[in-house]
């Protein structure tokens, strides 16, 4: 069986499932709910690189802008968004202590092994897209609204002339957006929030439009056309069709903690004991407590 047939059947068996859900929505749910490959927390690493069009290069020769773990927890009621700074200095296989975006220069596999050797967690899958796909990805949604939470102007680095409060951006402004640290007083950790802050916008956003089979299936074909990934094609579709079950206030996002500081000449951000306590929490519970990081 080919792949393409492959997620031709995986598509029925989708539309079967909501179909059938329908007339017994426990069946739906039960589907839904039933563990992706074990009963065990699902951990998704998400790479956003600073390379591919309209710069040169691909997304894998790039460095990693965006460096975030996606967690469901064993339940598959809750999500939590752990976003590491790109200059947090880490250890990095085959690189040895630098910044942790430097993991990806080195391919996924790499950022997974820093990811896995920084957290203590076991990452299941990633998923890698750069700048192209980023923007194409909003465009086809039709924006994503979002509350830009200040005045945000840098005309040459990020390219961002935004003002503040809720607003749909398209594809290019959303990458201005992420991409903006000069106009932020926190810098590098408040441009880590924000790409949470849109992925967590384009989550209740897509949910809100609606989770019926087709729904389920645009989606699924979304990210396979703007963004390489290692997840398989039928636990796509059950992490697309979950991902419009699981209410928005029950997706928590948060930065890893770290203090600015230097590495030889280069400006780092040093993981904090609070770090770790994050980590903890995820490997022990699977999950986040509290609200959600502030600008």
């Amino acid at each position: 069986m080919t792949r393409r047939t492959r997620l031709l059947a995986v598509a029925l068996a989708v539309v079967q499932v909501v179909v059938l859900g329908v007339a017994s929505s426990t069946a739906a749910r039960r589907w839904v709910a039933a563990p992706l490959d074990d009963g065990d927390a699902y951990v998704l690493l998400v790479l956003g690189s600073d390379e591919g069009p309209p710069r040169g290069g691909s997304a894998r020769s790039g460095r990693a802008d965006g460096f975030h773990l996606l967690v469901v927890d064993a339940r598959r009621t809750h999500v939590s968004i752990l976003s590491f700074p790109r200059d947090s200095w880490v250890e990095v296989p085959g690189l040895g202590r630098t910044k942790i975006n430097a993991s990806l220069t080195r391919g996924p596999e790499a950022a997974v092994a820093t990811a896995e050797g920084v957290t203590g967690l076991r990452v299941d899958d990633w998923i890698l897209t750069g700048f192209h796909g980023l923007i194409a990805a909003v465009d086809e949604l039709g924006g994503v609204t979002v509350d830009v939470e200040q005045r945000l102007y840098d005309p040459v680095g990020a390219s961002s002339d935004l003002q503040p409060g809720t607003q749909v951006l398209d594809g290019w402004q959303a990458l201005t957006y992420v991409r903006d640290r000069k106009s932020r007083p926190d810098g590098d950790i408040g441009r880590t929030a924000s790409h949470a802050r849109l992925l967590q916008s384009a989550h209740r956003q897509v949910r809100a439009d609606g989770a019926d089979a087709a729904d389920v299936m645009r989606l699924v074909s979304l990210v396979r056309r703007h963004a390489e990934t290692s997840v398989p094609a039928g636990r796509m579709v059950r992490l697309t069709a979950l991902a419009l079950t699981i209410p928005p206030e029950q997706v928590v996002r948060r930065v890893v903690p770290g203090q600015v500081g230097s590495a030889g000449a280069a400006s780092v951000i040093h993981l904090t004991p609070a770090a770790e306590a994050l980590f903890a929490q995820l490997r022990e519970t699977g999950r986040l407590d509290g609200g959600d990081d502030q600008p």
